[in-house]
């Protein structure tokens, strides 16, 4: 079975059918004004809430919390 190419219209069944590529899912996430940087996980989570209908503005990136020793 041939993966077919991304779009915003694919349902989010068929996106989570497919292996993608760490790479892949940067890209996607750049076309689409997502955050590209985090794991694979992450990356995904981001694709299924844009195809979800989750506006992009509404999408950032966690931030990271850095614990400084005393």
């Amino acid at each position: 079975m041939v993966r077919p190419d991304f779009n915003k219209n694919m349902r989010i069944k068929d996106f989570q059918s497919y292996y993608w590529y760490k790479t892949e899912l940067q890209q996607i996430c750049k076309k689409h004004s997502l955050p590209t940087t985090g794991t694979k996980v992450e990356l995904t989570a981001y694709i299924i809430k844009l195809l979800a209908g989750v506006p992009c503005q509404k999408l950032k990136q966690p931030e990271k919390y850095v614990v400084k020793a005393p």
